[in-house]
């Protein structure tokens, strides 16, 4: 048990995660029809968003001006790409995964090629960020 008062803060964080992640995990539960694997991974894929935010800012706090100036261009980066390629998605039928694990059929040849598209498309960004990244990394250490 915790002997100090941030023992407490710690011991009491670890406690809410487990409380929360468990609390999701019985929600998706009921929603679809009992427990299995894709509960857990379900409530942890979305328990992990906000973790990674409280990580991520314990974490830059410790950094260099330099450092959390790049984060912050980069994180803002990251929303604004993220609302410019986000599309609304049909909510997902979970039901249809859980009991109907067949593969499915292969992609029609135009489908295909908007999918390649895609694909293309994101390795472009991703390799400007890339090179964004290397020169926004060079000029802050100048």
């Amino acid at each position: 048990m915790p002997k100090n008062l941030f023992q407490e803060i710690i011991f009491t964080i670890i406690m809410v995660i487990v409380m929360v992640y468990a609390m999701i995990c019985y929600n998706i539960a009921l929603s679809t029809g009992g427990m299995s694997n894709f509960v857990f991974l379900a409530a942890f894929i979305k328990i992990l968003a906000p973790l990674n935010i409280i990580i991520y800012i314990l974490m830059i706090t410790q950094l260099d001006s330099k450092a959390i100036l790049s984060g912050i261009i980069w994180c803002a980066i990251g929303v604004i790409i993220f609302v410019i390629s986000y599309e609304e998605q049909p909510p997902l039928d979970t039901s249809e995964i859980l009991f109907n694990l067949h593969l499915p059929e292969p992609p029609l040849p135009q489908e295909r090629q908007k999918m390649d598209r895609e694909y293309r498309r994101w390795v472009t960004i991703v390799t400007i960020a890339v090179l964004i990244t290397i020169i926004l990394n060079l000029t802050l250490l100048l």
